[in-house]
């Protein structure tokens, strides 16, 4: 058995550098899709590399994780809720599966799988890049995951992403100001002001830290060339820890061809039942961001889908819900979530109903989860990337957790 396994590294290795032929193209200031001829018999998968000799991040060919890692989480047992408490924990994310190697299945790349912000191709999104900078890519395959073969490197791939006009929000701004540079003195304070200001064909720069009592509304209706895009400076955590009392949803994106990429939301001002995050849109995109609930249980939800067309990639939704058989008695005593690396959604919009839990938890294709409390509830979402018949609601999500 050790030496097929061998052998079929070795055949993965001499088919790749054979075949693959990789692509780039930008998709905005933030974005570039990755395009790359299938090779036959690829071994688990591929994996990506990028550098940059103007991203610190990347200074050297580093590997492209497209599957955050997940951490454990703790159960408030001060919270009441169908006369139960919380008391089960996993503080050190015991149950929790992160893959070994940052690839990509196979499955993942299949040809026909498309961007649904424009419909073009996409095997795999860099996702978090800097505005006008040059980025230089290459896959290899992968087979084994403790001690895995890889087979030959691609071709290396050069694309520089978008050049948009920025603007800048931060925590020592203020929104008199004109949004014009990073410093105290020209950049917004408010991602509520500074995300209603920003125009299509513009990036707007939030700078890490955190913005409390705040909230995004965005209803600007751009296109694939010129999107609104919100993208978190990179390298910096932001995040939106509160929402003002009057605010249903943290965030709602009611236009088109919106991007919100690397931003944290931990705001405990949704109402249980109600979503953190509403896209009433379409074609708009969330990439890498960390959506969760700041307490374990909640019972409130996390992204409800209306729109058509859009896109979840490289995102950790986590910890909505309750681990608790008593509060939670639909998930049969399971806190089984999941975070999805790339899902599209529907071209009909129609919302599904959120579950606490989903009972009867299966991955799709590429080993991401297919559904979120389904069964009575109509919520699914498209296993190759493109449109599916029914609409999104993701309400529990966050990486392979066990129940």
């Amino acid at each position: 058995m050790r030496i097929g396994y061998i052998v079929l590294a070795t055949v993965c290795a001499t088919r790749l550098a054979a075949q693959a032929v990789i692509a780039a193209q930008a998709k905005g200031p933030d974005q570039i899709n990755l395009t790359w001829s299938a090779v036959p018999d690829a071994g688990y998968g591929y994996m990506v590399e990028v550098q940059s000799a103007s991203d610190a991040r990347y200074a050297t060919w580093t590997p492209l994780q497209p599957i955050p890692t997940a951490g454990g989480y703790t159960c408030d047992s001060t919270v009441v809720f169908r006369n139960g408490r919380c008391t089960v924990s996993d503080p050190a994310g015991a149950q929790v599966y992160n893959p070994p190697v940052p690839g990509v299945p196979y499955w993942v790349t299949d040809v026909n799988y498309i961007d649904p912000q424009d419909g073009s191709p996409a095997q795999f999104i860099a996702w978090g890049l800097r505005p006008k900078t040059q980025y230089s890519f290459r896959a290899r395959t992968y087979t084994g995951n403790a001690a895995p073969f890889y087979g030959a490197y691609s071709n290396v791939i050069n694309a520089q992403t978008a050049d948009y006009p920025a603007r800048y929000v931060s925590p020592t701004g203020n929104d008199s100001n004109d949004g014009k540079a990073g410093d105290p003195s020209h950049a917004w304070r408010t991602l509520a002001y500074a995300t209603a200001s920003l125009g299509c064909g513009e990036v707007l720069m939030v700078a890490g830290g955190i913005y409390a009592s705040d909230s995004i509304r965005m209803p600007q209706k751009c296109s694939p060339a010129a999107k609104a895009v919100v993208l978190v400076t990179p390298g910096e955590t932001a995040t939106l820890a509160s929402q003002p009392a009057n605010a249903v949803h943290a965030m709602t994106l009611s236009g088109d061809h919106l991007v919100i990429d690397g931003l944290a939301l931990a705001s405990p001002g949704t109402s249980a039942g109600e979503y953190d995050v509403e896209i009433a849109g379409s074609y708009n995109a969330l990439l890498n961001v960390d959506f969760h609930a700041p307490v374990v249980p909640s019972f409130k939800w996390g992204i409800a889908m209306y729109g058509g067309n859009n896109l979840v990639y490289r995102s950790y939704l986590h910890d909505y819900g309750s681990p608790d058989p008593v509060q939670n008695a639909n998930g049969n005593g399971g806190f089984v979530l999941a975070h999805p690396e790339q899902l599209g959604q529907s071209e009909i919009g129609k919302r599904g109903v959120g579950c606490e839990l989903d009972q009867a938890f299966r991955t799709d294709l590429r080993g991401q989860p297919r559904s979120f409390g389904c069964g009575p509830c109509d919520a699914s979402y498209n296993d190759k990337m493109t449109n599916s018949k029914n609409g999104v609601a993701i309400s529990s999500a966050t990486s392979r957790r066990r129940a």
